[in-house]
Parts: C-alpha cells; structure tokens; sequence
C-alpha cells in the first residue's frame, strides 16, 4: 500500500483493480501489486521492479461502453481512474497495453468503439504510437496534452495535479 500511495494512486482504485502478488525468484520471496491480462498473466510493480508473469497480455476492461481510453501501463490506468474519482465520469471502457508493443493486438477491440482515448507516454516509442494510431482512424484522440512536459499520466498527477485536484 506505502507504494501505491507513493504514486498518488488512491488504495480503493488499487484494490479494485488489482492484487497483491506474491512470487519467488531463486530462493527469494517478493510481492508486488499485480494487474491481471487477459490471458491470466500479471503486470507486477513494487518500488524495486518492474516485471510481468507469463503469458504478457493486454489488460482490457468491459463494461459496454461506446467509448475506450488506452492506456500503457498500470499506473497510467489507476492515476486516471483515481483522478476520475473525483469527476463526474461517463462509462468507458479500458484497454492497458501493459507494453506499447502490445497496441497492435489491442486495435480490434479499440477500433471496435466509437471513440478511442490514448494516454501514452510522452517519450518517442508513445510519440510514434499515438501518432501511427492517429493516421489509422479518425476515431483515435491523443490525450497526452494534458500531460506534456511530463513523461507520462502519473507523472504529471503525482507531481502536483493530485494536489490541485483534491
């Protein structure tokens, strides 16, 4: 939980969408917070890795909606919705690529819905995402603007907009 609040992340969003993984490597026991895929594999952070079980998949969350917002990774993910917590929010629903090199596997349900947020990281490898997704459909918005001069959603949320917000 110290992690977690440490990246501005509310516990309740945290819990709600994630679990406490435990694992071992060698002879040594760690745990993280882990998010699970779609194929039953977890994203696991902790604040000393950043590591992923077997098999590495997208992370999508449907509710229905007509709408999806992108994120890569986990934290991206829980920033926003802890963000949205304290917003009015529409139903939408989530894709967490847990990888940008995961998008391609993603597009078949993005494109599936009307409209496509994409909150990628601003550094080349999100750049060159958002733009190429951009050039793919109409339906794609870059939503990283909110963001720019961060590197990426949580970033810029733990480094102040989480103070501004509350």
């Amino acid at each position: 939980m110290d992690y977690i609040v440490s990246r501005s992340v509310s516990p309740d969003i945290a819990r709600q969408y994630c679990r406490q993984v435990n694992y071992q490597i060698g002879d040594r026991r760690y745990f993280a917070i882990g998010l699970l895929n779609n194929s039953g594999g977890y994203d696991l952070r902790n604040s000393y890795s950043k590591l992923a079980s077997s098999p590495k998949d997208i992370t999508t969350i449907n509710v229905g909606a007509p709408s999806v917002s992108v994120f890569e990774g986990m934290f991206d993910f829980l920033t926003y919705k802890t963000l949205m917590t304290k917003m009015a929010e529409q139903p939408e629903n989530y894709v967490i690529l847990n990888s940008i090199s995961l998008f391609d596997r993603a597009r078949p349900f993005l494109e599936s819905h009307y409209h496509i947020d994409v909150y990628f990281d601003r550094d080349a490898a999100g750049v060159r995402c958002t733009s190429m997704a951009k050039d793919i459909s109409e339906k794609y918005n870059d939503a990283s603007g909110m963001y720019t001069g961060c590197k990426d959603f949580n970033e810029w949320f733990a480094g102040g907009a989480a103070g501004r917000n509350k």
